[in-house]
């Protein structure tokens, strides 16, 4: 499912699994290990992650970044800055031996997954977490039908989750309005007037 980035599938079976499980027990989810839909996973309650993906697709010339996956071949620049990426060219990457350069693709890959987690980590303090989300959801139509699936479920999923947030929030289009700040605040309004006309 990751590798066909059958995202929607992967929600689908995450929303079906953690409604299974009580809450406040700990949940991993085997073998997602893409930065592009790490997110969605910890918002639906996933606490723990792992997966080979960084050495598998290394082995493949692979290159992995949040917003998706590229051949090596396809590359001219590196869009990142770790340090892989700072001290080599694709090409010459490309003109490595094959060891030596599934090593260095495998030490960028797993950087770009834990450079992820550490900027969902920061937008779960900010209480951003859902913007981040909505920014993923447009890098590729695989994971914007993902997004779907999650804005679908939210009212039920996200209905005890914490609501707050320290800056406002970011309206991207209608689907935006089924934000979980958005959704509780509705509801919250809902109740008040059903107690007046009580």
């Amino acid at each position: 499912l990751m590798e066909r980035y059958n995202f929607s599938q992967l929600i689908r079976m995450g929303i079906i699994a953690k409604a299974n499980v009580p809450n406040g027990i700990p949940i991993h989810f085997f073998g997602a290990g893409h930065p592009m839909i790490l997110s969605f996973l910890v918002a639906l309650g996933y606490d723990i992650f792992d997966s080979a993906s960084y050495a598998l697709y290394a082995y493949e010339d692979r290159y992995i970044t949040a917003h998706g996956t590229f051949k090596l071949n396809e590359l001219d620049y590196f869009p990142c800055e770790c340090e892989v990426c700072n001290r080599h060219t694709p090409k010459e990457l490309k003109e490595m031996e094959k060891n030596e350069r599934t090593k260095l693709l495998a030490k960028h890959n797993l950087h770009a997954i834990l450079r992820e987690i550490k900027e969902i980590k920061e937008r779960i303090k900010e209480g951003t977490l859902w913007d981040l989300i909505e920014i993923r959801s447009r890098a590729h139509p695989k994971t914007f039908a993902a997004f779907k699936e999650l804005v679908r479920v939210a009212p039920k999923i996200f209905n005890e989750s914490p609501v707050f947030k320290r800056r406002g929030i970011f309206v991207f289009d209608q689907m935006s309005e089924e934000r979980p700040e958005i959704a509780y605040s509705r509801k919250k309004e809902i109740e008040k007037i059903g107690q007046r006309c009580k």
